[in-house]
């Protein structure tokens, strides 16, 4: 759920007042700007002289949904203040600050962005504020929250390992296979599913290709095999060229001849075994 909200939170410590901008957020439970009670955060592994300047619950997070907070950041005090630097605790949280340097009664603006692709589960992560007051320290801004998992597809197959027996060059051996989409969004069906170098290729439905499958449904495959004409023995296992990385591959296995006459004799020969 997309939601705008507008928080404030003033706060008073060695002559500088600290608010919190929450801007367009996407959330599906308790609002960011909410202070979260429990636990100190354990500063031990951090510099000396270090504070623990808020904790912050963020809900929910969509694996997709890019979060951006501004900090306005106020010297109060009657000389100038120094930003020294700015970092977080990990690679998908990021923060910026727009001046180092803060005159009395002026204020700095710090941008964090929280970027959660690629990563799900709930997450204990922080920014650090490295200042130069009457001696240097650093703030901690401590945030914890959720990413949702994304919702993906997944292809499975059946049958996923084919054996076409004897094939004659020039001929061609189709048989099919179900698709099935067992993830939960849809997957998306090019075309053409198999690499140009695969001697599979699809066979049209009467309705045409069919471009895509919602989660939970499927769909039959004709998949027509043109042997090549310099093997005797074919196998290969084909990447099914679709929007899920781990779909299922398929296996074909196929014994190739010159004619129709070598592939009877060959027939009579597997019958008699």
């Amino acid at each position: 759920m997309q939601v705008r909200c507008l928080r404030q939170l003033v706060m008073m410590r060695k002559g500088f007042r600290f608010w919190v901008t929450i801007g367009a957020l996407s959330v599906a439970s308790s609002l960011p700007g909410v202070a979260e009670s429990g636990a100190p955060l354990d500063l031990s592994g951090f510099a000396p002289n270090t504070t623990l300047l808020e904790r912050r619950d963020l809900g929910d997070i969509g694996g997709t949904a890019i979060t951006h907070f501004e900090i306005s950041y106020r010297n109060s005090g009657d000389s100038s203040r120094l930003i020294l630097g700015i970092g977080s605790s990990c690679p998908y949280l990021s923060a910026t600050v727009s001046r180092y340097r803060i005159p009395p009664g002026e204020d700095a603006l710090i941008s964090i962005v929280l970027d959660p692709a690629g990563i799900e589960g709930e997450r204990n992560e922080h920014v650090m504020i490295d200042v130069l007051d009457d001696m240097e320290c650093t703030e901690v801004v401590a945030l914890r929250f959720n990413v949702t998992p994304v919702p993906k597809p997944h292809l499975t197959l059946e049958p996923g390992d084919v054996d076409l027996g004897i094939v004659v060059i020039g001929d061609s051996a189709t048989f099919t296979v179900r698709v099935h989409n067992t993830g939960d969004a849809d997957l998306i069906l090019p075309v053409a599913p198999f690499a140009e170098s695969s001697a599979l290729a699809i066979e049209p439905g009467p309705n045409g290709a069919i471009s895509g499958i919602h989660p939970g449904e499927s769909v039959e495959w004709r998949i027509v095999f043109s042997p090549p004409a310099n093997v005797n023995y074919y196998e290969e296992i084909v990447d099914v060229l679709v929007n899920d990385p781990s779909a299922e591959r398929l296996r074909i296995r196929a014994y190739v001849c010159a004619n129709d006459e070598l592939k009877a004799a060959l027939d009579r020969q597997a019958a008699r075994e």
